[in-house]
C-alpha cells in the first residue's frame, strides 16, 4: 500500500491487489452548509472506527453538534456513550 504524501490528498491510500475482491467502506457526514466529511476503513465498522470517525470530525469544531444517528448497535455501545459523556 502506498500513500499519498500530498497535502491535499492525505486521506489517500493506493492500493496494488492481487486481482482478489476486496473492500473499503466509508462514513460520512454532512453540514447544513452542505459541506460533507468522511472516513475510509477497511475492517468491519465497530465503536473504535466510529469513535476515530468522530474524533476526526470534531478536532477542529469549537461548536455544538447536532447528529443524526440510526439504530446501529455500535451507536448505543458503552465505550461510544462514554466517549459522548466525555466530550459534551
Amino acid at each position: 500500500m502506498n500513500v499519498c504524501r500530498s497535502k491535499a490528498y492525505k486521506w489517500l491510500k493506493i492500493y496494488r491487489t492481487d486481482g482478489q475482491r476486496h473492500s473499503v467502506n466509508l462514513i460520512s457526514s454532512l453540514t447544513n452548509q452542505g459541506k460533507v466529511r468522511f472516513m475510509l476503513y477497511e475492517d468491519n465498522f465497530n465503536s473504535a472506527a466510529f469513535i476515530k470517525f468522530l474524533e476526526q470530525l470534531t478536532h477542529d469544531i469549537e461548536r455544538k453538534i447536532f447528529m443524526i444517528l440510526d439504530n446501529l448497535w455500535v451507536h448505543h455501545s458503552r465505550t461510544v456513550q462514554e466517549w459522548f459523556l466525555e466530550h459534551q
